[in-house]
């Protein structure tokens, strides 16, 4: 299960108020069980279209940075592994603090490579 589907999901669900579906914390799910949670939540209440759209913006704009557990633009993701790969220093981006074995870890497991 990828984690930005579970991230997109947990969002969406949040952005619709659903911070519990069926007595469970949505922050306490598994990422396999808000997918399936989210499914059902938008099935029920005929928001299938709405979360479509809303995972292809995400999608489109943005890509789930496990490092930094936040969305990044695709330039900073690629400038996160360019660092990583000891292409650029971590200076290039001073926004952000930046543990180069930990970044190199996050970057070698992601699906998102540029």
């Amino acid at each position: 299960m990828p984690k930005l589907l579970a991230r997109i999901s947990r969002d969406f669900l949040k952005e619709n108020k659903a911070h519990r579906y069926r007595t469970q914390s949505v922050e306490d799910m598994t990422d396999s069980e808000v997918v399936s949670s989210c499914h059902r939540f938008c099935e029920e209440n005929g928001l299938m279209r709405e979360f479509n759209v809303y995972r292809e913006r995400i999608e489109a704009e943005y890509v789930w940075c496990e490092h930094l557990g936040e969305y990044v633009s695709p330039g900073a993701c690629y400038d996160m592994q360019m660092i990583a790969g000891g292409y650029i220093k971590p200076e290039a981006l001073p926004d952000i603090k930046i543990d180069r074995i930990k970044l190199k870890a996050s970057c070698d497991g992601c699906d998102r490579k540029l």
